[in-house]
């Protein structure tokens, strides 16, 4: 497991897609879907909490709630707000996914910073 601290944020990226199944994640966002009764102008963060539930290579899903405007936001474990991925949208409208934090990504934004 590759870790770094940000400013404000740290980032980890699991070697092992098992450890990150089943992970309890939260999502952060300004959701801005009428459909779901929030205004258009997505003026307030909202979070949700669920668990990742399928692992890929560079993506993974996971059921905690998300609609327009969560794009680009952060997925965090729990259990310390270390984001593990950035919420990419929903698959077949309805599946959350997010793209993995890789070892390659920690290396470039250690290299930045250097």
């Amino acid at each position: 497991m590759l870790v770094i601290k940000l400013v404000g944020f740290g980032a980890v990226s699991y070697g092992s897609s098992s450890d990150l199944k089943n992970l309890q994640v939260r999502l952060v966002g300004y959701p801005g879907d009428s459909n779901y009764g929030f205004s258009w102008k997505a003026k307030y963060q909202y979070e949700s909490i669920g668990n990742i539930t399928s692992v890929s290579n560079y993506y993974f899903k996971y059921d905690a709630f998300s609609c327009q405007g969560f794009s680009g936001g952060p997925i965090m474990r729990t259990s310390d707000n270390y984001i593990v991925g950035v919420h990419i949208g929903k698959q077949n409208g309805s599946t959350p996914i997010g793209v993995r934090i890789t070892p390659n990504m920690v290396n470039i934004i250690n290299n930045l910073n250097n």
